[in-house]
């Protein structure tokens, strides 16, 4: 019996070990973000960012994407063309609050700008305004030159990444090792979601904030990584100003020029437009 007992506390000793070095890394990244409480106040966040196209690209001139996320997993990104700005962006929404049309702010804002340019040039221009969406069911998208609403396939379920992705909300948490990640040393944590989603997110060993994310979704779809770079703090909140997203083996660049938290967001901006279900 006595033996039996010993190699059970044996046995347990390295877990009980692991758990204790999980929890510290936990406690440690959420101080480095700016601190649980804080967190998990933000109900909304808007980032501004804009997304070069290539190492040379002015990045003036680069196109503006505006991505909204509201609790527990909505979120909506918007694409603007070449000559539209963020502030033009943001009037539209204001001018069609309490439209039900999900789309009325972007649509309002090419039919406005074809129209000035048209009076003053002559010119009818080419838009690439975009929108994909997640309104906690589905994923949707659409674009200003197909006028057409299109259900993505699968069911992909997003986070509100504002909140680190090692916050459990009902994940499954494990620490798998250390690794390095984009030149750091990191700790690797393996995050599985209750739908079965999995990412192994790559902690610094040193400032305890995220390196890099990488996804593994369900059904047989490509996995991508998200990394992380340019941390800034924003109201007491830790958050990245340059995330890069590598998926088959391409790059997409995205620096944020605005963060802002708790801005209010119409909930049926997130809705997929009706007659598309």
């Amino acid at each position: 019996m006595i033996r039996t007992i010993a190699l059970a506390l044996c046995l347990a000793a390295p877990l009980s070990t692991s758990a204790q070095t999980l929890d510290k890394i936990v406690a440690k990244h959420l101080e480095a973000r700016g601190g649980l409480d804080r967190l998990q106040a933000i109900r909304t966040v808007r980032n501004i960012a804009r997304e070069p196209q290539g190492p040379t690209t002015d990045e003036t001139l680069a196109p503006v994407v505006i991505v909204e996320e509201q609790r527990p997993n909505l979120t909506r990104t918007t694409r603007l063309s070449s000559g539209l700005k963020a502030a033009d962006y943001e009037e539209a929404v204001r001018n069609m609050k309490g439209d039900s049309n999900p789309l009325a702010a972007e649509q309002a804002l090419c039919q406005d700008f074809e129209t000035r340019l048209a009076l003053r040039t002559g010119l009818r221009p080419t838009l690439n305004v975009s929108v994909s969406a997640f309104d906690g069911t589905s994923n949707w998208e659409w674009s200003y030159l197909r006028a057409a609403v299109r259900k993505l396939p699968g069911k992909q379920v997003h986070h509100f990444s504002i909140v680190s992705p090692i916050v459990k909300n009902g994940s499954r948490l494990e620490l798998t090792g250390k690794a390095t990640s984009e030149g750091h040393a990191c700790y690797r944590l393996r995050v599985t979601s209750r739908q079965g989603v999995v990412r192994n997110v790559f902690i610094d060993a040193q400032t305890y904030l995220e390196v890099a994310v990488d996804y593994k979704p369900q059904e047989g779809s490509p996995g991508w990584r998200d990394t992380y770079d340019s941390w800034k703090v924003v109201d007491g909140v830790t958050v990245p100003h340059t995330i890069t997203s590598i998926e088959n083996s391409r790059r997409y660049l995205r620096r944020i020029d605005k963060v802002e938290f708790n801005v209010p967001i119409d909930d049926q901006r997130f809705a997929m437009p009706t007659g598309v279900r």
